[in-house]
């Protein structure tokens, strides 16, 4: 992965690995969806272009408040593309935890399922949401595959934060912890590393998105 930002890993990656799965996504102990590398490239650069064109710019923080699935993933790697921060946040929190966190976080743009959107207004009307069902099969999930798969690349550093992830807030009001690319980068590597993992391994993913892991 040697310097590079995490979009340029996963770019790298991906379309060394086209054709492989990358994810096989169950739901109610079912299959209902797999995608293969070089499809979750092709679907997070639509996003990426779909998030450009609704005004999200490098440095501008995306809150994802939405339930783990794979529009989250494609949402996060698009994020990561366009340089902007995304800001996983957990779909459970109530009003009054939301309060708090949106107001920190100065969001530019909201994810929010469609059962959350009426709790965002009453917190600050002014927020722009982009409301994603993630109940329905990721394929019926529609709102960006119209769009052009050529998005506004831009320089991404080493420093330029990457993700917040949030504190529990245990000892006081949650705090945004600030990952940088290089963060990030090194994270994957340790794993990569420590848990001596291959291309032909298959992982199950069992903790929420919101996690620090």
């Amino acid at each position: 992965m040697g310097s590079k930002s995490l979009r340029d890993c996963f770019a790298e990656s991906f379309l060394n690995q086209e054709k492989k799965k990358a994810v096989t996504f169950l739901r109610a102990g079912k299959i209902e969806t797999e995608i293969s590398y070089l499809q979750l490239h092709q679907d997070s650069n639509r996003m990426a272009r779909t998030f450009q064109d609704l005004g999200v710019a490098k440095t501008d923080r995306v809150i994802l408040y939405i339930q783990k699935s794979l529009t989250f993933v494609t949402a996060h790697l698009a994020l990561q593309k366009i340089g902007a921060i995304c800001v996983p946040l957990n779909p459970g929190f109530k009003k009054s935890e939301m309060d708090c966190l949106l107001h920190d976080a100065d969001p530019k743009l909201i994810l929010s399922e469609p059962d959350k959107a009426g709790l965002i207004t009453e917190i600050d009307s002014s927020l722009t949401t982009l409301i994603v069902d993630t109940q329905r099969p990721y394929q019926d999930i529609d709102f960006f595959r119209s769009a052009p798969e050529e998005y506004a690349r831009v320089e991404i550093e080493q420093d330029d934060s990457g993700l917040i992830i949030y504190t529990s807030g245990t000892t006081g009001k949650p705090k945004g912890a600030v990952l940088t690319q290089n963060n990030l980068v090194h994270d994957a590597k340790n794993i990569i590393h420590v848990w001596e993992i291959s291309e032909t391994d298959v992982l199950c993913h069992a903790l929420p998105f919101f996690h620090v892991h």
